[in-house]
């Protein structure tokens, strides 16, 4: 797989769980059935109208652009450094692209929560690192272990990990 097809989803469940990255890129999607992600497709459906929404470049899917800005929607903070290291994904592959400076914002609806994310040589650097450890993941021939976090019992693929 290459880095094209790494998605900004399966970039930021790197960052989360190595089991639920090499599920959801082997398209065993339990998503779908999650109360969490259900509230997030109401967050995107009723939020922000009037700006056009879920922007594809390559594999991604930015929520939407205004102002050449590239804006993340999520509906808490429970996850915020995950969201951070997502958008600067998007960012980093805006800047490959020949974008100068990209800037992205964090919103959070729900708590009028707003931050720019800016993306510098270390995030870069990680970034690259990152990428090549998810390739590794997902073309593992082998599921990684259970993580047993505390996440976990609100994850979608729970059931599916504790067989």
């Amino acid at each position: 797989m290459s880095v094209k097809d790494i998605t900004g989803t399966m970039f930021a469940y790197s960052y989360l769980c190595p089991r639920k990255l090499w599920l959801f890129s082997h398209n065993i999607s339990l998503e779908t059935e999650s109360e969490d992600v259900k509230i997030g497709k109401i967050i995107d459906e009723y939020t922000y109208k009037k700006e056009k929404k879920n922007i594809n470049i390559d594999s991604v899917c930015i929520d939407f652009l205004a102002d050449g800005i590239v804006y993340e929607v999520k509906k808490s903070l429970a996850e915020k450094d995950m969201a951070i290291k997502q958008i600067k994904y998007y960012l980093y592959i805006l800047k490959n692209k020949g974008v100068e400076n990209p800037l992205g914002v964090l919103k959070i609806p729900k708590i009028k929560y707003q931050e720019e994310i800016y993306l510098n040589d270390e995030d870069v650097k990680e970034i690259k690192n990152k990428l090549f450890e998810i390739n590794k993941i997902i073309t593992s021939a082998v599921m990684p272990k259970d993580n047993n976090l505390k996440a976990c019992s609100k994850c979608a693929y729970y059931a599916l990990c504790k067989i």
